[in-house]
């Protein structure tokens, strides 16, 4: 972890900032909320969600180390029906 990402812990971030650190989809992140896999965001305001950035490193750093050979963004599988074509 480089000095500035841990002067940054403790701070209440958006949930584009959240996306931009787990590189996950937004459907993906709730998805991972709702199953209780992920940490709840914080009611700023109704409409606001936030998190605070210190439970979305802890997720972050946990998820490596059940799978440190986890793959980000491999995207669709193929489809088999297609590639007959």
């Amino acid at each position: 972890m480089s000095e500035d990402s841990a002067k940054r812990r403790g701070r209440i971030i958006t949930e584009k900032e959240v996306l931009e650190i787990i590189r996950l989809s937004r459907t993906t992140l709730y998805r991972l909320v709702k199953a209780g896999k992920f940490p709840p965001p914080h009611y700023a305001t109704e409409n606001k969600k936030t998190w605070r950035d210190s439970e979305v490193y802890a997720w972050w750093e946990t998820a490596d180390a059940r799978n440190p050979n986890r793959r980000r963004g491999g995207g669709r599988r193929p489809n088999p029906r297609n590639s007959a074509r």
